[in-house]
């Protein structure tokens, strides 16, 4: 299981002793290589506890990839054990380690759900725009039939694939043409990764026109989270053509909407219109805002008519501390202070 591993320590070994000064140098780099040995086979064969420990170990000191080689060449050796895998492909989930993306990017179609789901968010956290790992996002978001792993998929497609064009033109679509509120959440949060895209901007808008501004005492229902996150989506991409947009096709059209919600509402798409055109600071209030729509739409019992509320957090996402990457969504539909 470890013949992959140690072949490739074993270059390492052979390098860093080449490249030493002195004996002295050549014994530390020597030390160095047998800890590498020590932490891999207590990953390869440790139980869960040891194995975690020791991935983290090894992540938190690795140079010039010499802890993070064997750590993939353990996952392209790792077929059936599957909470190694898992934790291996968590492990990787490191900004901008692109070398892991390939290989995480294999096991987007395997059969175990955890697999599956922690290989997307590692994805995203990676940020890879290989063309390998970009295809395997797009073939498996659509296959994928759990909608909570399908929006995983699309929001590390949002990062992965800033620079396809069919992979934003997928992201429009699905944003707007999912068959449940809460299957377009991914989808739309992976556009936020497109900042600055004119087109990207232009299909939110198209999807927020459709939708149109909510009407009734309860805020429409239906929609009522989904208009609020791509509010957000089209703020984090910030066109300035956005402006003019919010408050001549969502603002004027509550002139004449009489509701409790409606000034609240006005507020939430001035401060969208107003960070479009360029008032960053508006941000907090906007990612706020998002909150205070899943608020409304839990205190008002509005899921009997579609609205959805699930948390975006779960256990694929948890737990990744350690990574200095933050995806762009994460908690945006938790519970502002004191709701």
């Amino acid at each position: 299981m470890l013949q992959y591993s140690r072949a490739l320590l074993f270059v390492f070994v052979s390098l860093l002793v080449v490249r030493t000064a002195t004996a002295q140098d050549a014994m530390a780099a020597e030390e160095r290589v047998r800890w590498i040995q020590e932490q891999i086979s207590i990953v390869a064969e440790g139980n869960e506890r040891d194995r975690q420990a020791a991935l983290v170990r090894l992540m938190q000191r690795d140079k010039d990839g010499d802890c993070t080689t064997p750590v993939i060449g353990l996952l392209l050796e790792t077929k059936k054990n599957t909470p190694l895998l898992v934790d291996l492909i968590r492990a990787l989930g490191r900004d901008q380690l692109a070398v892991a993306a390939p290989p995480i990017a294999k096991h987007l179609s395997h059969r175990d759900e955890k697999v599956r789901g922690n290989a997307a968010v590692s994805l995203e956290y990676i940020g890879s725009s290989h063309k390998e790992v970009v295809g395997a996002l797009k073939k498996s978001a659509e296959r994928e039939k759990d909608l909570s792993i399908a929006n995983h998929m699309y929001r590390a497609l949002g990062r992965c694939g800033i620079e396809d064009k069919k992979a934003r033109a997928l992201l429009i679509k699905k944003c707007g043409s999912a068959k449940s509120e809460f299957a377009t959440y991914g989808p739309t949060i992976g556009l936020a990764y497109f900042e600055g895209d004119e087109k990207a901007a232009r299909g939110v808008e198209k999807v927020l026109k459709r939708i149109g501004v909510p009407g009734g005492r309860r805020g429409g229902g239906q929609n009522t989270v989904k208009r609020g996150l791509l509010c957000w989506t089209l703020a984090s991409i910030g066109d300035k053509k956005s402006g003019p947009f919010m408050r001549e096709e969502l603002i004027a059209k509550l002139k004449n909407v009489k509701a409790f919600w409606v000034e609240g509402l006005k507020t939430f798409y001035q401060m969208v219109a107003r960070k479009c055109e360029g008032e960053a600071g508006e941000m907090a209030g906007i990612t706020a805002g998002v909150g205070n729509f899943a608020a409304f739409a839990r205190n008002a019992d509005l899921e009997r008519y579609g609205a959805e509320v699930r948390n975006l957090m779960d256990d694929y996402r948890i737990g990744r501390e350690a990574a200095t990457f933050r995806p762009k969504g994460d908690g945006l539909l938790g519970k502002p202070a004191g709701m």
